[in-house]
């Protein structure tokens, strides 16, 4: 088995919370704002299955990860990690190694800025994304659960040339002092085994620091307060100082919070030590712990600056099951958990009472979704309920908490986790991949951003999205029978952010008057008879002038059965009907609608005035005509006596004149017509 990672950059950011839906032999998909966890859904599936070298996993060595690509596009703060890196050359390997050495002799903040290529190196990829690169992996390495090469609490580093095809690495931390800035400037010193002459704690690591800073340090480590201390810059390199001058190896002696008789010694590296003291758990012998996660094959994994988590649990610590392929995994999502089949909700309850010592309540849920064309599905849902303050999924979301069961067997053969795809790829190809996705029998595990590839697998809650108009397209890859190369151009240009991909219905328009005019007419209609604004009932025009564009953009609908109608000028029947300049142009409008089944031939040769302001046409009734442009009804209210010559000299001509035009008129029968239509289409409620 592997799981293969293609990497992207960030299109979108989103504002509401992360979505996690899970079908078996189907695509997974994960959406949602950055930090909230998606990628540490793949990584510890990649750690449990080991997939590099499809050998099963062995709890007790590290499991690197090497990939060719790295993720430079997303922001990185000093907490938050990465964990695959370009490492497929022996130049790669040596700057690697230069670069840890380079942390280790100036362990602070500074060193992540520093550039670890020299400038007149040759044959080497830019500095930034190697230096990202690095960094994400050295955060994310020494990061539960995939830091089981603990021994005693020491870490030895050691990065040695091996097979040039081999992109597998050994790599540990030397047995000395280390610090990596986290969240607001804390600072967690990696423990070691061993002790420093009794020498205090506070002249060890932190003399330089003042004693305010220092008393709240030690209070905050020995549980006595949740106010966690913070360092300036200078202090920083102080205390780098002191560990680098110093090689110290020191036991930190913690307090337990309560009633605790005896001291006990915890020795975890880094974040293991911070997250410890954040979560407030049992502070334990590192040996304890790392016995415990052996034993019972406990993994965890923390987006510890989000308080979300997701953990998994074998159902036994019976480890050579995995071997076996029948180790069955708790698998705790936020939201929408689905079983392929029937499960022995009994067994459930008992496997989850031998893992936590709770009980719990099942519930069973069904639901019946319709889907297009009158078809159905038939989806089942458990909510899971205890008596014990048991973490069982993303926290502070205020949904339905559910669970899934799952065993490696069902994640065999084909699983593929794919992390933001949408990299370099035209929406239109996000789209096709994404459907491609779901149409194979192969497993999927998608990470995006992308709302085309979200809709492909039918998340349809995503909302407010803002999407960089920064498009690469990728026009060879895109079927030319579904929008050609001209008309992926012309949708590339002037999109309005592809917000519509969150409508419930599009309403598509040609011409500047209707662009700016339509809108207001749609709201006062809206708020009449809702109370609601056109966005709130969601409801967006689209901006499609230039003829030939509408027939592109419905194309792109039909990708996502996004229900749209399309607002003609009636003169495109009058040029279609009388020999003209445009007489072609319109014809192979209308042809590409007849053959994508929206029209019929004999539908478009109308050409009288009482056939043309009679609409709508169209095999879906999503096509209307209107009789007279918007541009007529500014001829009609320059002349009106009402109208102020101070209203007529500054309106003047352009986006300002149409919006004058609707604000001082009722909206026409005709438009309300059409408005009702799209609430119709999108099946829009209150």
């Amino acid at each position: 088995m592997r799981i293969t990672r293609i990497f992207a950059r960030h299109f979108l950011s989103f504002g509401d919370s992360f979505e996690f839906t899970f079908q078996s032999q189907k695509g997974t998909v994960l959406v949602g704002p950055n930090g909230h966890g998606k990628s540490n859904v793949l990584r510890l599936l990649k750690t449990l299955l080991d997939v590099l070298e499809s050998r099963y996993l062995n709890l007790e060595e590290p499991a690197l990860y090497a990939s060719r690509y790295a993720d430079f596009g997303k922001e990185i703060r000093s907490y938050e990690i990465g964990f695959d890196f370009a490492l497929h050359s022996a130049t790669e390997r040596d700057l690697l190694q230069k670069f840890i050495r380079d942390l280790i002799s100036f362990p602070n903040y500074e060193v992540f800025r520093r550039i670890c290529v020299d400038s007149n190196e040759k044959n080497v990829e830019p500095i930034p994304e190697r230096r990202i690169a690095v960094q994400n992996f050295l955060l994310n390495y020494l990061e539960i659960p995939e830091d089981f090469c603990l021994d005693n609490g020491t870490l030895r580093y050691r990065v040695e040339p091996s097979d040039p095809h081999n992109s597998r690495l050994d790599i540990e931390f030397p047995d000395m002092g280390l610090i990596i800035p986290l969240r607001d400037g804390i600072l967690i010193p990696k423990v070691n085994n061993g002790s420093y002459s009794g020498k205090p704690l506070s002249q060890v690591y932190f003399e330089s620091l003042p004693e305010k800073t220092f008393k709240q340090l030690q209070s905050f480590l020995a549980g006595e307060t949740s106010t966690m201390p913070t360092f300036s810059k200078l202090n920083m390199k102080l205390i780098s100082k002191t560990i680098r001058d110093n090689s110290l190896n020191v036991d930190l002696e913690l307090n337990r919070r309560e009633q605790q008789k005896e001291t006990s010694y915890i020795r975890l590296s880094l974040l293991q030590a911070l997250k410890v003291a954040l979560h407030g758990s049992e502070i334990v012998k590192l040996s304890d712990l790392y016995r415990k996660l052996i034993s019972e094959s406990i993994f965890i994994m923390d987006s510890w600056h989000q308080n979300t988590e997701v953990i998994l649990r074998p159902c036994t610590p019976d480890v050579s099951l995995i071997q076996n392929r029948e180790l069955p995994l708790y698998l705790f999502l936020m939201k929408n958990g689905t079983f392929s089949e029937r499960t022995k909700y009994d067994t459930i309850r008992s496997q989850f009472r031998n893992l936590t010592g709770a009980e719990m309540d099942v519930i069973v849920k069904h639901r019946t979704r319709i889907l297009r064309q009158n078809e159905t599905v038939e989806e089942q849902y458990i909510t899971l309920t205890t008596n014990e303050d048991i973490p069982m999924s993303f926290s502070g979301s205020g949904r339905e908490q559910v669970i899934t069961l799952l065993t490696l067997a069902q994640l065999d053969q084909h699983i593929i986790g794919i992390d933001e795809p949408e990299r370099n790829l035209h929406p239109w190809f996000q789209s096709r991949i994404g459907i491609e996705w779901i149409d194979s029998l192969t497993q999927h595990l998608v990470i995006t951003h992308s709302p085309f590839i979200a809709a492909s697998f039918g998340i349809e809650q995503i909302r407010r999205v803002y999407m960089s108009n920064k498009w690469s397209a990728v026009t060879n890859s895109i079927d030319s029978h579904q929008i050609s190369k001209s008309g992926l151009k012309r949708l590339t240009q002037s999109s309005d952010d592809f917000l519509f991909l969150f409508a419930k219905c599009v309403i598509l328009v040609e011409g500047y008057g209707e662009i700016f005019g339509l809108p207001i007419w749609l709201n006062q209609w809206t708020n009449r008879e809702f109370g609601l604004s056109a966005e709130a009932l969601g409801i967006h025009i689209q901006n499609a002038t230039g003829k030939s564009r509408i027939t592109s953009f419905i194309s792109l609908y039909k990708q996502f059965h996004i229900p749209w109608v399309a607002l003609y000028d009636a003169d495109i029947l009058r040029k279609f009907n009388n020999k003209g300049e445009e007489l072609s142009e319109n014809k192979k409008i209308f042809r590409e609608l007849a053959s994508m089944g929206l029209m019929q031939e004999d539908e478009i040769t109308l050409g009288e005035k009482s056939e043309i302001d009679k609409f709508p046409i169209g095999t879906d009734n999503n096509i209307f005509l209107r009789g007279n442009k918007l541009s007529d009804k500014w001829e009609t209210l320059k002349v009106d006596p009402d109208l102020k010559q101070e209203a007529r000299d500054t309106v003047g001509k352009g986006p300002q004149m149409w919006q004058y035009i609707a604000d001082h008129m009722k909206v026409p029968k005709e438009f309300e017509t059409l408005f009702a239509r799209a609430r119709e289409l999108g099946n829009v409620t209150q």
